[in-house]
């Protein structure tokens, strides 16, 4: 799955129909965590390139990631630490969610949630608070998740 969210599109066309379908009815259809996290990881890489299908890939990586466990949530967790600038409120949202439901002790999840400095919280990050508790970070010190102010 995780291969459908590498294909590239020229400059100007939109991202396929049929690849968007396609990991619509595997999320539908799978209950393997590791292919849930590649869904995961390939919807958001297809709305990297096609910012018009976003209310379809929020939908889609929320379905994965409410199917999926630690894998899926890893998956959300690099998403969030690695993309953080280029989130929609929406998809922030969606993301925060699920990790809040994230096992603490994996902290291998939790730590890929480092730098939310970089996110506008004029857009939202209302639940970054609660993730920091998840996480153990006292409040008022979250952009010292990886040393950084």
């Amino acid at each position: 799955m995780f291969s459908v969210g590498k294909f590239s599109w020229p400059e100007g066309i939109a991202v396929s129909d049929s690849a968007l379908a396609a990991l619509e009815r595997s999320v539908a259809a799978e209950t393997d965590d590791q292919i849930l996290a590649g869904i995961v990881k390939s919807a958001f890489s297809l709305l990297q390139q096609d910012t018009a299908q976003e209310p379809r890939v929020v939908a889609l990586i929320a379905a994965a990631l409410s199917r999926g466990d630690e894998y899926a949530l890893h998956a959300a967790s690099e998403v969030l630490g690695l993309h953080a600038g280029e989130l929609t409120v929406t998809l922030l949202d969606t993301l925060l969610v699920h990790l809040l439901r994230g096992n603490p002790a994996n902290k291998g999840t939790l730590v890929s949630v480092q730098p939310p400095c970089s996110l506008d919280f004029r857009r939202g990050a209302e639940r970054l608070p609660d993730v920091a508790d998840l996480v153990g970070v006292p409040h008022g010190s979250v952009c010292s998740w990886n040393g950084s102010t």
